[in-house]
């Protein structure tokens, strides 16, 4: 497996466990983040104190209570530059009756030294593989997802 893939998997371990300490430390000290609009508006946060504040935003709009769950989890390496990662999941949050609100996330994430330095939602999986120079897609085998 690729790095960047590994460490986007890490990023989604901290995400999935809601524990935003371990999240930024993975994080540049100047990241852009581009969050999905389809929960908090369209928006950008630049720098780690930044991105805490708009998970703590996310915790207040979704709530502890509960469930956030990214599914059928996808990634695409750039070819022509391994430091880009496009990650197509289904971002699925419970509610407390009926069905749980479901969309598709899809981030394209970049890296330098190790940290991400940019995470931007792109609005379909097509707009985001059209990003990539040379898009190539990466099995994650089951069981590997938590790096």
């Amino acid at each position: 497996m690729p790095p960047s893939v590994a460490a986007v998997l890490a990023l989604f371990d901290a995400v999935d466990r809601r524990d935003v300490d371990d999240l930024v430390a993975l994080l540049d000290e100047d990241v852009l983040v581009r969050p999905p609009g389809f929960l908090l508006g369209k928006r950008e946060e630049r720098g780690r104190a930044a991105v805490i504040a708009g998970f703590a935003d996310l915790e207040s709009v979704i709530g502890r209570d509960r469930e956030l769950e990214f599914r059928n989890r996808r990634f695409f390496v750039d070819g022509a530059d391994e430091s880009k990662v496009l990650a197509v999941s289904e971002m699925r949050i419970s509610v407390e009756r009926g069905l749980p609100f479901g969309a598709e996330a899809v981030m394209l994430v970049t890296f330098a030294a190790g940290k991400a330095t940019s995470l931007e939602s792109c609005a379909t999986t097509e707009e985001g593989l059209a990003l990539l120079g040379d898009p190539t897609e990466v099995v994650v085998a089951p069981g590997s997802e938590s790096a």
